[in-house]
């Protein structure tokens, strides 16, 4: 059993060692490594900073499902983002953990998903230069640091538009296809700007 883990762990090893003889691979480590950096930055310079209205918003939908705490929900907001809020509150989260996982994460996710859709679309060229201006874009960088539904809508919008490509235009696998109408639908929950 020791023997058959050290063997796993080996393997492990030299996929990892593999992967980072690449220069385009060890290039998008230091991209993501740049975004992290960034993020954390921003992320300390504003996390004590008031919530904007639309925050408020969002976060009030999640304190009247948690608490009980009295709210009318505006019809023209989808209910997905509020749904979240009010898990993560009940998770026991604050605002700021609240701000990292709804936030903060899609914003790096945004950034190696960007350069997988773009790789298979042109070439890891390209999709480096991509996923290098998304680490630094001012809109990802600025709504990273606030609850709102603007990253996540993305993030699950361009998950749909990789899944898509991957599955109709590369026949990499017909389930993503089947598989992207759960990614529309989700951004559009969330976010109506997602359809």
């Amino acid at each position: 059993e020791n023997k058959e883990s050290e063997e796993k762990l080996e393997k492990r090893k030299e996929k990892i060692f593999n992967w980072l003889k690449d220069p385009y691979n060890k290039t998008l480590l230091a991209i993501l490594i740049f975004t992290i950096g960034i993020r954390i930055y921003y992320f300390i310079l504003t996390k004590n900073q008031p919530l904007w209205y639309d925050e408020a918003e969002y976060m009030s939908g999640g304190l009247n499902w948690a608490f009980g705490v009295p709210y009318h929900f505006n019809v023209q907001r989808p209910i997905l983002f509020h749904f979240l809020i009010f898990l993560l509150m009940k998770l026991s989260f604050n605002e700021s953990l609240i701000r990292i996982i709804l936030s903060v994460i899609p914003s790096i996710l945004i950034v190696p998903l960007s350069y997988a859709l773009v790789k298979s679309m042109y070439d890891k060229k390209i999709a480096l230069i991509t996923s290098l201006i998304f680490s630094f874009f001012w809109m990802s960088i600025f709504y990273s640091m606030r609850i709102m539904t603007d990253l996540l809508g993305f993030l699950l919008g361009l998950f749909a538009f990789y899944l898509f490509w991957e599955g109709h235009v590369e026949k990499k696998n017909k389930y993503y296809v089947w598989l992207m109408g759960v990614f529309i639908a989700l951004p559009i929950m969330i976010r109506l700007a997602g359809a």
